[in-house]
């Protein structure tokens, strides 16, 4: 994962990651979307 690609890609990207793993799926999208709220 590229971190410059466009913050909409990079979640994209995790979420799909993520969906491997489906027990922390929804701790990894919470992280990102705190994440993406600080840099908006």
């Amino acid at each position: 994962m590229e971190l410059n690609d466009p913050k909409p890609v990079i979640f994209l990207k995790v979420t799909l990651h993520t969906k491997q793993n489906s027990w922390a799926a929804s701790l990894e999208i919470f992280r990102v979307w705190m994440v993406v709220c600080v840099y908006l």
